[in-house]
């Protein structure tokens, strides 16, 4: 159920002599991801909602998926805005550089083409690889959400993304 448009049928990254293949997202790929031990109980309750969110799915040269991640673009406050969400693998290894690599060009581009200006990830406060990668993504600490989620504190990661007067992103 991706919006990302026709020309995202399958991309191929090359990353340190590594192939890895990042496609679109198909029904049911979270339940194949072998979550890392501080995502496991949300992979349980979220794992479904990748199917009705715009998502892509990391697949290894054995096809097994090594990561989902998507965003959910909606309303708030009258301005057009978008949720990320991933669900990444305990075997994916170096191919999270692929990963990491692909969003950097991926997120910006994204927000552009649908107008987003502002973009928000949710990180467990105590998972430190997550908040790593949401900093190598560009977001930036906005509030800390205590008993947000199974009684645990998150810190809510922003993204903000300013329009020249040209329309293009700056």
């Amino acid at each position: 159920m991706n919006d990302f448009g026709a020309d995202m049928e399958v991309i191929y990254l090359f990353f340190y002599g590594v192939l890895g293949m990042i496609r679109d997202y198909r029904t049911g790929d979270a339940f194949f991801v072998v979550p890392q031990t501080a995502q496991i109980h949300e992979a349980q309750i979220f794992a479904e909602g990748f199917d009705h969110i715009a998502a892509y799915s990391l697949v290894d040269e054995n096809n097994q998926i090594l990561a989902v991640c998507g965003f959910d673009v909606f309303e708030w406050h009258g301005e057009l805005v978008a949720q990320c969400y991933a669900l990444i693998g305990n075997n994916i290894g170096r191919k999270l550089f692929q990963l990491t690599h692909f969003l950097e060009r991926e997120i910006p581009q994204q927000a552009y083409r649908l107008g987003i200006k502002r973009i928000f990830m949710t990180v467990r406060d105590d998972f430190l690889q997550a908040k790593r990668l949401a900093h190598l993504l560009d977001f930036n600490p906005s509030r800390v959400l205590t008993n947000f989620f199974g009684g645990k504190t998150y810190q809510l990661y922003e993204r903000n993304f300013y329009y020249g007067s040209s329309g293009s992103l700056n």
